[in-house]
């Protein structure tokens, strides 16, 4: 068997949707899985499905103890993430800003184990737009860089930060109006949905809009890999019927439906979800 059908096996273990591989791994393949997890930034996600493999499939000790290793360093790096998404949000809204914490910390509390997600940055959306937001942070913060959507902020030494004037955008001037309208109009909902770690974070069907989005746009730059194919697949099976077909109707106004029918053709193919969770099942599969 093929590496990559190993690797797709242990996502699909990790997700829940098989427990065992159709042919057993042996060490040099196992190693050989390490190495791509960690270039794909997976390596405490499949730690998941190595818990969950049946014992005569487990990996040697001392591959596991690799995996859990790096799981551990990442479950003490979640844990700072969150105290500062939640510090940053009381220190904005102290200002008189809102905020919503897009994608990492957000999409890590659909997870199983969210402490086990691999973060990065603290990306957070910040209610007021570029004109009454900038001010404010060169008020309080070196701004290091600004783009149409974001700003690099240096708020910790420890962590980086982008603070979002607008979660995302498109290429065709046209529909990222249209785009720009929308979140407009989502804006009070996310800012208001609060989580217990103390800072907001996008609804399911935010979600499935924008991520998919910013998943689109990945392609164009920095390229798309399995651990936001995996994101998206959480978002998927946390989202009702009712929220899949809203979406996938804002989804039609963008003009992304046929890269949306690639995207549940990945899921159901190659993840193994359930087609009845698909976003727009009926015309996309």
């Amino acid at each position: 068997m093929e590496l990559q059908e190993h690797l797709r096996q242990l996502i699909q273990i990790g997700l829940g949707f098989r427990n065992r591989f159709d042919e057993t791994p042996d060490e040099r393949r196992w190693i050989e899985l390490f190495i791509e997890g960690e270039k794909q930034a997976l390596l405490p996600f499949l730690f998941t499905g190595i818990e969950k493999i049946q014992k005569d499939q487990a990996p040697p000790f001392r591959i596991r103890s690799r995996f859990g290793m790096i799981t551990y360093q990442i479950v003490e790096k979640n844990a700072l993430m969150d105290q500062k998404a939640a510090e940053l949000t009381s220190m904005l809204a102290a200002e008189g800003f809102r905020s919503c914490v897009l994608k990492g910390q957000g999409i890590a509390l659909l997870y199983e184990f969210p402490e086990r997600h691999m973060c990065g940055d603290i990306d957070i959306w910040v209610e007021g737009g570029i004109r009454k937001v900038l001010p404010m942070l060169r008020s309080h913060w070196p701004v290091e860089s600004v783009v149409y959507h974001h700003a690099d902020v240096k708020v910790f030494d420890n962590v980086e930060v982008e603070v979002h004037f607008r979660p995302t955008w498109m290429y065709n001037p046209f529909i990222n109006r249209k785009l720009q309208r929308w979140f407009e109009g989502q804006a009070p909902k996310q800012f208001a949905n609060m989580t217990e770690k103390g800072f907001a974070v996008p609804d399911i069907g935010f979600n499935l809009v924008f991520s998919l989005i910013h998943i689109y746009r990945h392609l164009f730059d920095e390229g798309v890999g399995l651990r936001q194919i995996i994101d998206y697949c959480h978002i998927l099976m946390h989202s009702t019927a009712k929220e899949r077909e809203e979406a996938y109707k804002v989804i039609c106004s963008f003009r992304m439906e046929r890269f949306c029918a690639a995207m549940m053709w990945i899921m159901q193919d190659w993840l193994g979800l359930d087609g009845e969770l698909m976003c727009g099942a009926d015309d996309t599969i």
